[in-house]
């Protein structure tokens, strides 16, 4: 499936029912920006407030962090600041090793 506004081809593109067309989630994003700036900022504080959590749940630091996602820290201090969005891929990945600490913890 391709994005209908980049062109991007990825697995990360999804129909969007609020914009009625095919989008990856950064245009998806981005039009939402547009469109209501008010929740996008509720959106990208809500996930830069989950991103941190998850961290800390997993009581690691940001450079601990990034090679098990396989980013930089640069991009892990970018998305708790705010500044940048964690691909989907990213957020999947940090959200099984959240639920892997807590199937471990609970044993």
């Amino acid at each position: 499936m391709k994005c209908s506004s980049c062109n991007k081809s990825s697995w990360d593109v999804r129909p969007s029912r609020l914009f009625k067309s095919v989008v990856c989630n950064e245009c998806h994003m981005s039009r939402l920006k547009l469109k209501d700036p008010d929740l996008h900022s509720v959106i990208i504080e809500q996930r830069r407030q989950h991103i941190k959590q998850s961290r800390q749940t997993l009581n690691l630091t940001q450079v601990q962090l990034a090679p098990l996602l396989g980013v930089s820290v640069k991009s892990i201090k970018n998305y708790e600041q705010g500044i940048r969005e964690p691909s989907k891929s990213v957020l999947i990945l940090l959200e099984q090793l959240v639920k892997a600490e807590s199937k471990r913890g609970g044993q």
